[in-house]
């Protein structure tokens, strides 16, 4: 399987195998690296299309088998590798959580067009339900991908995602009232945050890095709030702000 081989060159870990109704799927532990996703998600296609292109013109069942695979793969939905392709390329513009919360929007609206469009291929055909299977199984995903949202989350929060040197930062202003827990959703790859508090009269209160909120967040409550954490670090004077 090609998706397993490139896993093995790139050195990503493999959790799993499923089976799935649009074919065999594999399940990679979290791959840091968004071009990674890309490689891996887009090898499999990649062959599919190199074996219709050789064997078109001999083997008529064959090819077109694999052609028919590219197509339904490069559907542009999780959890199919088109899908993990346009999410592995907003996560390199957005960060891991939005672009993935983003995704799980966009295949949720295409999975219910693919059942739309599969109850009408029944009419027509009288007996094909494989469109409808289909959108019926990628609606029916959507409950793993929110799983796989909150296992990204954790994943976020652990010492192998710091492991390797961040090589840019990102600037974020946030007011006390937040949630620490809402930061995870700026978290990018190769980028290293800096929160800056402000009171609720625009005036700042102090700084967290990345790192300070991954400690808080395993330390803490998850659902604790700067707020909180300034209190109890003794800003008072500034949070005169807040009142």
């Amino acid at each position: 399987m090609m998706h397993l081989l490139v896993c093995i060159i790139l050195k990503e870990k493999v959790r799993g195998v499923k089976i799935a109704p649009y074919g065999v799927c594999l399940q990679c532990e979290f791959i840091k690296n968004p071009l990674h996703v890309i490689l891996v998600s887009i090898s499999g296609p990649v062959l599919n299309l190199i074996l219709y292109l050789l064997f078109k013109n001999r083997l008529y069942l064959f090819s077109y088998a694999n052609l028919s695979i590219f197509i339904i793969n490069m559907f542009p939905f999780l959890p199919l590798d088109g899908g993990a392709v346009l999410k592995a390329l907003f996560t390199l513009k957005f960060g891991y959580v939005k672009s993935y919360k983003f995704m799980i929007n966009v295949s949720r609206v295409f999975s219910i067009i693919t059942i739309f469009f599969g109850i009408i291929l029944v009419f027509i055909t009288k007996y094909n339900i494989s469109l409808l299977i289909i959108g019926l199984f990628l609606l029916y995903n959507i409950k793993s991908e929110r799983n796989g949202l909150i296992y990204l989350k954790n994943k976020l929060l652990t010492n192998e995602f710091f492991e390797k040197n961040f090589i840019k930062v990102k600037n974020v202003i946030v007011n006390a009232d937040t949630f620490l827990v809402e930061c995870i959703d700026d978290f990018e790859y190769n980028t290293l945050l800096n929160i800056t508090v402000l009171s609720k009269c625009n005036t700042k209160i102090c700084e967290f890095s990345q790192y300070e909120i991954v400690d808080l967040l395993l330390n803490n409550n998850t659902y604790i709030k700067f707020l909180d954490v300034i209190k109890m670090k003794g800003y008072n004077n500034e949070l005169k702000g807040q009142t």
